[in-house]
């Protein structure tokens, strides 16, 4: 199916949504989960002994209604929804819920495609997703299995096939701030890309669609019909390959980042790179081709996601003192890099006592983060290093 979007695909969509107050980050990572789920189980990469397929973990992460995050990926799902690809699957969840529509969806497709759209994510992995094992279920789906079953209880069991489950999330740093250890350590947290925003675009009192933006929609659903069209493996230009691999050893035993909060995430990377790669070529044209541009922007996209993920990860704590720890940190930078020590005491005192203060500012002079000045007076100051 001829592409009548010239510019490419993500391109397009952000000249279409550009009007809207939703940051434009928000927009174009919502469009990368319809691209990736569009493209489904069918298009995907050899990695030897398993297969990496373009199924995307995408969490928008805002203030609420500050970022209109929901605005951002209804947007998106809307095209999605208007190509007539297979129904989004939304809303409240339970693991028998899901699994009895992956069972159903082999049955009228021929295999367990799911889009999952959760405009309240707290709201579908609350924290009893753990117990009714909800969360367990969305983690192991990630790797897209061949082949799957869910033994309940009283009604039997629900076969799944040929696994392909894509969501796009929306929810508040609050939410993930009180995220589940395990969830953060090793599990559903490393799998999904969190893309943080904090300042909308400039207001937009009345907005209208131009005939313009009119026309783009309509192209827009043509194309993701010819996206979702596509089929096979994709392959790769000879200059990516060596791009790739260069990249992937030179990596492979690096850690970077101090913060066991994200070293799970970093684990994956490799991963999360391909996936990437196969939304940005299917978003260009049908070649099915990676390219060293492909992976180059990639790697620009998540190091850009990377650094807005430490801020969503802020709140979330192993101890309860590293929440302390990050509210310190986070009040010192928006103060301009320095603060003194009775302000730090007003802004501080509803969560911790003068004691558990000093505990904390002792962690972060002992670990390098900040240092003290004394200023007339005996006046403490504390600025960043």
């Amino acid at each position: 199916m001829a592409r009548l979007l010239k510019k490419g695909f993500l391109q397009s969509y952000l000249e279409y949504t550009h009007d809207l107050e939703s940051p434009e980050l928000f927009h174009f990572w919502a469009c990368v989960s319809t691209i990736g789920a569009a493209l489904g189980r069918k298009c995907f990469i050899h990695r030897g002994y398993f297969t990496c397929f373009p199924n995307e973990y995408i969490i928008l992460v805002s203030e609420s209604a500050r970022c209109r995050k929901t605005t951002s990926a209804e947007t998106a799902v809307k095209i999605y929804r208007k190509a007539n690809i297979t129904p989004v699957f939304r809303g409240d969840a339970t693991r028998r819920a899901l699994s009895k529509h992956m069972h159903e969806m082999v049955e009228t497709v021929g295999s367990s495609f799911t889009y999952l759209y959760a405009p309240e994510l707290g709201t579908l992995l609350g924290t009893d997703s753990y117990v009714s094992g909800l969360m367990t279920f969305i983690t192991d789906f990630y790797d897209c299995p061949e082949e799957s079953e869910h033994r309940t209880q009283t009604q039997g069991v629900d076969s799944h096939k040929d696994v392909f489950l894509s969501i796009l999330g929306c929810t508040t740093p609050s939410w993930l701030a009180g995220m589940p250890p395990d969830m953060v350590e090793g599990g559903f947290s490393s799998r999904a890309l969190f893309i943080v925003q904090n300042a909308p675009r400039p207001p937009k009192p009345r907005p209208q669609k131009s005939d313009k933006v009119k026309e783009l929609e309509i192209m827009l659903i043509e194309d993701m019909g010819a996206i979702h069209a596509m089929k096979g493996e994709f392959r790769w230009s000879e200059d990516a390959k060596l791009y790739f691999d260069e990249w992937y050893v030179r990596e492979y035993n690096k850690i970077d980042t101090s913060d066991v909060r994200l070293r799970a995430y970093y684990g994956r990377k490799g991963d999360h790179l391909l996936k990437l790669c196969m939304i940005l070529s299917a978003s260009r044209d049908d070649s099915m081709l990676i390219t060293h541009y492909d992976i180059e922007q990639g790697l620009a996209l998540l190091g850009q996601v990377e650094k807005m993920m430490a801020q969503a990860f802020r709140g979330f704590t192993l101890a309860h003192s590293t929440k302390h720890i990050d509210r310190i940190m986070q009040q010192i930078e928006e103060n301009g890099g320095s603060i003194i020590h009775s302000i730090l005491m007003k802004n501080n005192h509803l969560y911790m006592d003068k004691s558990e203060m000093e505990r904390v500012l002792e962690t972060l002079r002992d670990a390098n983060m900040i240092r003290v000045e004394i200023q007339k007076g005996g006046v403490r100051k504390y600025i960043t290093i």
